[in-house]
């Protein structure tokens, strides 16, 4: 069979490319009503950033921005409310 990386957290792409992934990562930032700004680990590959607030996705420039490794919500997330992100880098 196919060794496709997953326990590794990447996937061989060919030509010696490895495409490097992160699931479900909780973006530091304190969730207290007030903070907008939370940083990922790594910096996502422009495109692949999926963000979820409270179980629900949310839209790029409509409901965040993106710039490095740092997430900007339009709205503040509220204390209780859990976020998590999946993207390549």
């Amino acid at each position: 069979g196919k060794d496709i990386g997953l326990l590794k957290g990447s996937i061989h792409a060919g030509k010696g490319k490895e495409i490097r992934f992160i699931d479900d990562e909780t973006p530091t930032g304190t969730i207290n009503g007030v903070n907008a700004t939370f940083v990922l680990s790594k910096t996502p590959i422009a495109g692949s950033l999926k963000v979820y607030r409270g179980g629900s996705r949310q839209r790029v420039t409509e409901d965040y921005t993106i710039f490095g490794k740092t997430i900007t919500f339009i709205l503040v997330p509220q204390v209780g409310e859990l976020l998590l992100c999946d993207y390549r880098y």
